[in-house]
């Protein structure tokens, strides 16, 4: 009876463990559609600074998020939260100040990521201290298209203000 009771939760708990599976954002490899978060720094270090996943969905990364830069992820709307690896550009925000992966240097984002897609992620410094997370470059991984790039657009807007001045 009692090996019966024990083979029944376990059964109950089979169902839990295949759902949990399922929503795992993250693949061990890249035969399924599937998108990419990139970490690496980026071209700009002066405007943005040096991030690192923390969670993806309800994953935990742990280690992982030391030891890797790109993360293949499954298509869909996640909740992203990152650790500033260094301080804000102006070395005066939250992130500067908070021990580095303390809670107070961690920020969370929600966003859509869409199969062949490599999405650039770093932290960019707010006026009142803090940080947030930024998608800073989106690219088509098939055809190598950057279909939105931060920096370009920030460019285009200051050559814009001027132009009107």
């Amino acid at each position: 009876m009692k090996r019966f009771v024990g083979l029944l939760a376990l059964l109950c708990l089979f169902p839990l463990t295949l759902t949990a599976q399922d929503e795992n954002p993250l693949l061990s490899n890249n035969n399924e559609p599937h998108a990419i978060l990139d970490v690496r720094q980026s071209p700009t270090a002066g405007a943005l600074m040096v991030v690192r996943p923390i969670r993806i969905g309800d994953r935990n990364l742990g280690t992982q998020a030391r030891q890797r830069r790109t993360f293949w992820i499954r298509p869909g709307e996640w909740e992203f939260q990152f650790a500033a690896v260094g301080g804000t550009p102006t070395g005066s925000g939250t992130a500067g100040r908070a021990r580095r992966g303390s809670r107070e240097s961690r920020s969370t984002i929600t966003a859509t990521v869409e199969a062949g897609m490599r999405y650039n992620v770093a932290g960019v410094g707010l006026s009142d201290g803090t940080w947030s997370p930024v998608v800073w470059r989106i690219t088509n991984e098939e055809t190598g298209e950057v279909l939105f790039d931060l920096i370009e657009e920030i460019k285009k807007m200051d050559e814009e203000e001027k132009a009107a001045e």
